[in-house]
Parts: C-alpha cells; sequence; structure tokens
C-alpha cells in the first residue's frame, strides 16, 4: 500500500464518518425525529442511545453512498465518500490471506549491518519460562 493509497482509505473512511455526523446533528434538531423516537420509548439524553443513533446513521451513509458509487459521477463521489478512487491492497489467495509481493527497504524492521539471507541461522532464542532470578515459579 502506497502513500495514496493510504490517503485515499482513510478520506474514505473519515469524510462518511464526517457526513454521516453531520446528518444525525441535522435530524436531532428536527421536532420530528425527536417525537418518533419518543414514542418509541427511546431517552435521547441517554449518551449511549446518542451514541448508537450516530453510529447507525453513520454506518447507514456509508453503506448507501457506497453501493451507489459505481452509478453516481465522479465529482459526487469525491463530495460524499471522500474520493472516487478505492485503495489497493495486498492481493488475497483463495484461502483469503493477503500475499505481501514486495516491501520496500525503509519497511524492513533490521538492523542497517544485518544481513538479509536465507541461509543465514536463525537468531537464538534467549527467552525462556524461567524466572531470571532463580526462584522456582
Amino acid at each position: 500500500m502506497n502513500l495514496s493509497d493510504i490517503v485515499t482509505a482513510r478520506l474514505r473512511t473519515l469524510v462518511p464518518v464526517w457526513w454521516g455526523l453531520a446528518v444525525a446533528w441535522v435530524l436531532a434538531q428536527w421536532p420530528a425525529v425527536k417525537d418518533l423516537l419518543d414514542s418509541w420509548g427511546v431517552d435521547l439524553n441517554s449518551t449511549a442511545v446518542q451514541l448508537g443513533v450516530v453510529g447507525v446513521v453513520i454506518a447507514a451513509w456509508d453503506y448507501v453512498w457506497k453501493r451507489l458509487e459505481d452509478h453516481l459521477p465522479a465529482w459526487l463521489t469525491r463530495l460524499v465518500i471522500g474520493s472516487n478512487q478505492t485503495p489497493t491492497y495486498a492481493p488475497v489467495d483463495g484461502a483469503g490471506v493477503a500475499t505481501i509481493t514486495t516491501l520496500p527497504a525503509d519497511h524492513l524492521d533490521v538492523a542497517p549491518d544485518v544481513a538479509l539471507d536465507a541461509e543465514a541461522p536463525a537468531p537464538a532464542d534467549d527467552t525462556t519460562d524461567e524466572p531470571t532470578d532463580g526462584a522456582a515459579g
């Protein structure tokens, strides 16, 4: 995943959340919605209910627009979802396991003086289940 994919993925996550929050706020200002929820016995002063309603609105926004995105103009997709491109991910095999085919050198978590040699022996494992102070555990 390159920087462009990371930015695209973040946009496609955050923009629907922002829209969902805005829509939930607008709905909360509408007296008819308050009356409907009140008639169902929903306590709108409960933080849990408020978070639940906002979560449902965000999920609904994201679901609806991502299902419609193939039929929308690019400008509208960018507006409601954040990007009209989907990020690319590692290919997935038949078992559903992602296969990493390349890894940039700056992502390798090794010391610069360590050679990456397939023939090199594995480092010794110095971790044990024994306590280090000599006491029986």
